[in-house]
C-alpha cells in the first residue's frame, strides 16, 4: 500500500526491439541458395550451349576450309600424274599450292593419322614446305579410291597390297571426328590423255572434249 496522495509507480511493459527472428533468417537463407543455384545452373546451360555453337560453328568452318583445299588440290593435278596411295593417305602432283597466287607445281601429301588430318606441301624447286593441321580431333578415317579398270571402290589398304596400283577415277573420303556429323567427301579425279581410254571390253561411255589449238586434249570417261 501507498500512502494517500502518491501515485503508485508505473508498470513498464517490456516489449522485443524490432527484427528478424532465427527462424525467419534460416527460411530466408534458404530461399537465397535456393535462388542462387537456379541462377548458376541456367547460366552454366547458357555457356554450355553457347560454346556448342562456337564448336558447331568452328567445325563447320573446318570442314569447309578441308573440302575446299582438297578439291583444289585435285582439280589442279599435273597432266599425266595419278595418285599415289601410302599407308596413311595420298599423294598426288598438283599446280595448286598455298605459297604463290598462280599456279605452281607443288608435290602435296594429305596423311589421315588420328586424331590428325595433315596436309604437307612441297615444292623443291623453291626448297618450299608447308605442313597444315587442318584437323586435330579426328576418330576415325575411310579412303577409297575408285579403279579405273573395274569401276569399283576399294579401300586404302586393299589398294597399297597391289603392287600395281590402278589408276584411280575417283576418291571417296569419311572422316569421323568428336562433335561431328560424319563428313564425306567425293571427288572426281582428272584423268586425260590417250592412256586413259577404257577398252572395248570394258564398255563405258567416252567423252573427248577438244580444248583450243595448244591445249590438252581431256578424255574423261564413266
Amino acid at each position: 500500500m501507498y500512502p494517500l496522495g502518491k501515485k503508485s509507480p508505473s508498470l513498464t511493459i517490456l516489449r522485443p526491439a524490432k527484427g528478424f527472428t532465427l527462424v525467419e533468417i534460416l527460411v530466408a537463407l534458404i530461399l537465397v541458395g535456393i535462388i542462387g543455384t537456379m541462377i548458376a545452373s541456367a547460366a552454366k546451360q547458357g555457356i554450355l550451349t553457347s560454346q556448342a555453337l562456337l564448336d558447331q560453328g568452328s567445325n563447320r568452318s573446318k570442314a569447309i576450309v578441308l573440302r575446299r583445299i582438297l578439291h583444289r588440290d585435285i582439280h589442279h593435278m599435273l597432266w599425266q600424274s595419278k595418285l599415289e596411295a601410302h599407308s596413311r593417305g595420298f599423294q598426288i602432283k598438283t599446280g595448286h599450292n598455298l605459297l604463290l597466287n598462280s599456279s605452281y607445281p607443288a608435290v602435296v601429301t594429305w596423311i589421315f593419322n588420328p586424331p590428325n588430318v595433315l596436309r604437307r606441301e612441297e615444292i623443291s624447286a623453291l626448297d618450299y614446305v608447308l605442313e597444315q593441321k587442318l584437323i586435330s580431333d579426328m576418330t576415325s578415317c575411310n579412303l577409297a579410291l575408285m579403279s579405273a579398270r573395274d569401276r569399283q571402290w576399294v579401300n586404302l589398304k586393299s589398294l597399297i597390297m597391289n603392287p600395281e596400283q590402278p589408276r584411280a577415277v575417283a576418291l571417296r573420303l569419311r572422316l569421323h571426328v568428336d562433335g561431328w556429323n560424319a563428313l564425306d567427301i567425293i571427288e572426281r579425279l582428272p584423268v586425260y590423255g590417250p592412256q586413259a581410254q577404257p577398252s572395248k571390253s570394258q564398255g563405258g561411255n567416252v567423252a573427248v572434249q577438244k580444248k583450243e589449238p595448244g591445249q590438252r586434249l581431256a578424255v574423261l570417261w564413266w
